[in-house]
């Protein structure tokens, strides 16, 4: 028995093409705007957070007070005149799946710049650091693959920071920096020890301590004292930078056994304070001297030591 062939009467091929491809763009446009809209969700809750933490320091430098519910004391943050202070930030969990150390190296220098914007750029006094040391947690930060990353701090001298038309050294430095000799980092310890690998949960922290640099000096490449945060176990190398307005700035990294273990970056225009940002093991933050705040939802809550 012969099959016939079907025909499509005029008109039917067009209408199920037609279907599929507007199938086809709407699943397009779907996922392009869907990565817009993501992306402008978290940008928001960025500026928010940036807002509230002017708002949160308009009185006065931020402090924590103990309060004791059903036996147990917890530590809340208040202004100085003893009223309750909700910062809305929170901490983004970021997982990443990559192998290029490129990729690694924009990944961490964006969130730390994010980090840096949303807590003043060490212009602010956001907290009372006479008797403490305050570590927030912008980020907590997981990469998939094992990739080892070479040259991050050549990485910031040389690229643009987004939407700052400057590089990331330039941004963390808080001045354009034209007198920096690349041979301070090419002959130093800073760029033996500039390596590291994403095999660890990376946290990205606002600090901000007492006594950092108790003599300031114009340029060195040196320890540096962060003792009363990080501890004498740990040693630092950087580049410390004094600029034409007495502004200072630096870059280090720290190293434990043979291995580097953190880089801090940063500037402020004071000497009162010292407010950095701080690239760290996050499964260690628990080793640093200060007080942590770190929350999935707003607002920002300090974590209780056990």
């Amino acid at each position: 028995m012969q099959m016939k062939q079907k025909r499509f009467r005029k008109g039917e091929f067009g209408f199920v093409g037609i279907t599929v491809l507007g199938a086809v763009i709407l699943v397009v446009l779907y996922v392009f705007f869907g990565h817009m809209v993501g992306s402008g969700e978290d940008i928001g809750k960025r500026q928010v957070c940036k807002k509230s933490v002017e708002m949160s320091t308009a009185l006065g430098s931020i402090h924590i007070e103990p309060k004791t519910i059903e036996g147990k004391v917890y530590n809340f943050l208040h202004d100085p005149y003893g009223n309750a202070v909700e910062v809305d930030c929170s901490t983004s969990y970021l997982n990443f799946k990559t192998e290029e150390s490129d990729a690694v190296k924009e990944i961490i220098a964006n969130e730390m710049v994010s980090c840096w914007d949303e807590w003043g750029e060490g212009k602010l006094e956001c907290f009372d650091i006479k008797d403490n040391n305050y570590c927030v947690v912008c980020s907590r930060l997981t990469f998939e693959e094992e990739v080892e990353v070479n040259n991050f701090i050549r990485y910031l001298r040389t690229h643009l920071a987004p939407y700052k038309d400057k590089t990331y050294w330039e941004y963390f430095m808080g001045t354009k920096v034209e007198n920096f000799e690349p041979e301070y980092y090419d002959n130093s310890e800073l760029r033996q020890f500039d390596t590291f690998k994403t095999d660890f949960p990376m946290a990205v922290m606002f600090i901000m301590e007492k006594d950092a640099y108790p003599e300031r000096e114009e340029r060195t490449i040196s320890g540096m004292s962060y003792g009363s945060l990080i501890g004498s176990t740990v040693s630092t190398i950087g580049y410390l930078f004094l600029g034409p307005v007495g502004v200072i700035g630096s870059i280090v990294t720290f190293t434990a056994g043979g291995a580097t273990i953190g880089y801090v970056l940063g500037s402020d225009p004071s000497a009162e304070w010292d407010a950095r940002v701080l690239l760290w093991d996050y499964e260690n933050i628990k080793d640093l001297n200060c007080t942590r705040l770190e929350s999935k939802t707003t607002p920002l809550e300090v974590v209780q030591k056990e």
